[in-house]
């Protein structure tokens, strides 16, 4: 989860940029870091008695979950824009 959510935090270097809004960083990772672990572990109710499937789209559904806290990280600027102090 750890090098997904580092990886994915450098998102917010393409704001810098003023390839997309800074605001709009926490909502896409919290919205891919919810929704595509929700439909692997849904996948994985319907995988018939495959036990290297199932543990593959688990682990998947866990180690993608680490994008939300990407979302999560810079939640801060979005609650209080004046107090968040510098993002490095």
């Amino acid at each position: 989860m750890f090098p997904i959510s580092y990886i994915l935090f450098s998102v917010s270097s393409l704001s810098e940029n003023k390839w997309h809004a800074i605001d709009n960083d926490g909502h896409l990772m919290n919205f891919a870091g919810y929704l595509i672990p929700a439909v692997l572990l849904v996948a994985t109710g319907y995988v018939d008695c495959n036990a290297p499937v199932a543990v593959f789209l688990i682990t998947t559904a866990v180690g993608i979950s680490g994008i939300s806290f990407a979302g999560w990280s810079c939640n801060h600027l979005d609650l209080a824009p004046p107090f968040a102090g510098e993002n490095d």
